[in-house]
């Protein structure tokens, strides 16, 4: 006869690990031309799978879809970046009040961590720190 646990376990071993939606890449990746050289560059970018598309793409639209793709651009290899408003409304052309709007339905929808950066170093009126996906970040 099957304990409780044994069939929770067997019930736990039946579900589908989670998919990632975004990942963060950082180190050497091997590199091959068309004419057959090889080389290993140093490389650091964001990919977005396609259960990004399934789980998220629907909740984004316009100036948040946007601005989450400008954060992502410019994070590091811990999820973290720190545009300013104006550099965000360069590169994705929405004015400051659509920006502030997209950050703060962003936040709301837990897609990105806002904070005000602290310290002696760092001046007055400098940018916040974004972190995407927060939830995924220990």
């Amino acid at each position: 006869m099957k304990t409780t646990k044994d069939l929770l376990k067997n019930r736990l071993d039946r579900i589908p690990p989670p998919s990632p939606s975004v990942g963060i890449f950082k180190g050497l990746e091997p590199i091959v031309f068309n004419d057959g050289r090889q080389e290993v560059k140093k490389e650091f970018y964001i990919k977005l799978y396609g259960k990004f598309r399934e789980a998220h793409l629907s909740q984004l639209k316009g100036p948040p879809l946007a601005v989450f793709i400008c954060l992502s651009l410019h994070s590091n290899e811990n999820g973290l970046s720190w545009p300013s408003v104006a550099l965000i409304g360069k590169e994705t052309g929405y004015q400051r009040d659509a920006i502030f709007k997209a950050l703060k339905y962003l936040e709301m929808m837990k897609f990105i961590k806002r904070t005000k950066r602290r310290g002696e170093d760092i001046p007055k009126f400098a940018t916040n720190l974004y972190r995407i996906f927060p939830r995924s970040w220990k």
